[in-house]
């Protein structure tokens, strides 16, 4: 359909039978000036602030415009959702490349295209592939799945199949069964053939999360450079570890290959 004075917009709604939130896929043909589309969902819940997710956690932005700092909040950024809650549950608004969100007057709205020609001149004109998808849930952004939601929107799990060759390296399988951790980033060390996995804690408050490994055993907690850190926040298993965290805390540990 037409928007605008001369742009197009396709909008297919998806409600997949394995998630609760409904997924809108956007194709825009965007050749406006001097405007922007945005979407707007009335929340019912009565919260003086938002959950805004941001790298390794989430943040608290205020929903009204008690004083002048408040007021000045008139758009606020998240990377994977906004979320406004109350004790009985809520509703998140994630995106997966829009980040610019308004958290007032009970509703969550978010940014999805504009068109100033200053500093950039033209700079979204074109056509434009995104998707944001709407999330009631029960409880907190942890319980209620909010954060597993945006991961799920922004890295859909990819299949393909993997011929068996004998002589290839055996990649670890990782799962944690406990806690509030959430795994971040997988890679190879640098110096080595060992694994680095990267790991936080999401929900905002400590925790103990065991993690178990097959193929792989845990060695250690290392820093940024990949070497042995600090060992008291680490008990090692023998299946893989169980690890304290405080809120939002980083960890990054070290796997080896069983022998």
């Amino acid at each position: 359909y037409s928007i605008g004075k001369a742009s197009k917009m396709t909008q297919i709604a998806v409600l997949r039978e394995s998630s609760g939130k409904v997924d809108f896929i956007n194709t825009v043909d965007w050749n406006e000036e001097y405007q922007m589309l945005r979407v707007n969902y009335p929340v019912d819940v009565v919260t003086e602030t938002a959950s805004c997710e941001i790298q390794f956690g989430h943040v608290k932005r205020p929903t009204h415009h008690n004083t002048s700092w408040d007021k000045a909040k008139f758009e606020v950024c998240a990377h994977k959702w906004a979320d406004m809650s109350d004790n009985n549950g809520g509703m998140a608004l994630l995106n997966d490349c829009k980040y610019g969100y308004k958290v007032w007057d009970g509703a969550l709205d978010l940014c999805l295209l504009r068109s100033q020609n200053c500093p950039c001149e033209h700079g979204d004109m074109g056509v434009h592939n995104f998707t944001y998808s709407i999330f009631p849930h029960a409880s907190d952004v942890w319980s209620g799945e909010v954060i597993k939601e945006g991961y799920m929107l922004n890295y859909p799990i990819d299949q393909f199949v993997v011929e068996n060759n004998k002589n290839e390296s055996v990649l670890p399988t990782i799962n944690i069964i406990s806690g509030t951790a959430v795994i971040e980033t997988v890679k190879k060390a640098e110096d080595s053939d060992d694994i680095i996995v990267r790991l936080y804690e999401a929900a905002g408050g400590n925790t103990v999360s065991k993690i178990v490994c097959t193929g792989y055993k845990v060695d250690s907690i290392c820093d940024i450079l990949e070497q042995k850190d600090a060992q008291d926040k680490i008990k090692i298993t023998d299946d893989g570890a169980e690890i304290d965290f405080h809120a939002f805390e980083i960890h990054t540990i070290l796997l080896k290959k069983n022998i």
